[in-house]
């Protein structure tokens, strides 16, 4: 099974962390969704990170990520 993991905002969201501004919500679901992908390489799937492909390729418009 091919499965998709998009962990949510990109590093440069603005407000989008704790109030004391110590965590950053894109490195909390960054390391959830790379231990879910790891699990369920384990289990044989075949697993893609959006995340991976945030930091590969930059772009200008966070909405319009290149997925092939």
């Amino acid at each position: 099974m091919k499965i998709l993991i998009d962990a949510g905002h990109g590093p440069n969201t603005p407000g989008k962390r704790s109030p004391d501004g110590k965590l950053r919500e894109f490195y909390f679901n960054s390391a959830v969704a790379e231990e879910v992908k790891k699990q369920l390489s384990l289990d044989g799937h075949l697993v893609f990170s959006v995340i991976r492909m945030i930091l590969t390729f930059p772009c200008t418009n966070e909405h319009s990520l290149p997925i092939a």
